[in-house]
């Protein structure tokens, strides 16, 4: 879970590079669509980590540290970010 979540974070900021560095309106276009893509994916593995949280951890903790880790590695890429920007 949490490389598929790493994954997304470096694909987000990719597209985040592609559009500071776009010389055309497509390119814009393009690179703002993929971020918004990314944005989406991430927020849903959030939100699964957030679910899984929410239930009964105790009996499959390894799932459990994934999904902590997982949220631990957002937070720590959305605030060195500063933000969805």
């Amino acid at each position: 879970m949490t490389a598929a979540f790493a994954q997304r974070c470096s694909a987000y900021d990719e597209a985040a590079r592609t559009y500071k560095s776009a010389k055309t309106s497509e390119a814009v276009r393009d690179a703002i669509a993929r971020m918004k893509q990314v944005q989406q994916e991430i927020e849903k593995l959030v939100e699964s980590s957030m679910k899984f949280l929410r239930g009964d951890a105790t009996t499959r903790d390894a799932t459990a540290r994934a999904a902590v880790e997982t949220l631990t590695y957002f937070n720590t890429w959305i605030f060195t970010r500063g933000g969805w920007s």
